[in-house]
């Protein structure tokens, strides 16, 4: 399994606690390019920069899949796209979508 890893403010920190992990690689920016290395993505922060992000940029990964674990994202923009949207915690299709503590994938951003 491969995990890319983009954290644009505590880097230094991430790098350190993620530093035994021989399948991190850390992405140097969030362009349009990296979607398309990656199964899916998952947004643990609320950074205003992830809100920014174009969401046909999404479209580029594999699986078409985001798993939003701070519910900052706009559920139907990315559904009206064709992007599977995973909210953690939140109600959906009257079924609850419990809290995830660690998620893997074969390629995950």
């Amino acid at each position: 399994y491969r995990i890319g890893v983009y954290e644009p403010i505590a880097i230094k920190n991430s790098k350190k606690d993620l530093s035994n992990f021989r399948n991190v690689k850390f992405e140097p920016s969030i362009s349009s390019k990296i979607f398309s290395k990656y199964d899916s993505a998952i947004v643990a922060t609320e950074y205003k920069e992830f809100l920014e992000i174009n969401v046909r940029d999404f479209l580029n990964l594999k699986d078409k899949t985001i798993f939003d674990g701070r519910n900052i994202l706009d559920q139907k923009k990315f559904e009206r796209q064709g992007i599977r949207y995973i909210g953690v915690g939140i109600w959906e299709y009257k079924k609850f979508i419990l809290s995830l503590g660690i998620c893997f994938t074969k390629n995950l951003i």
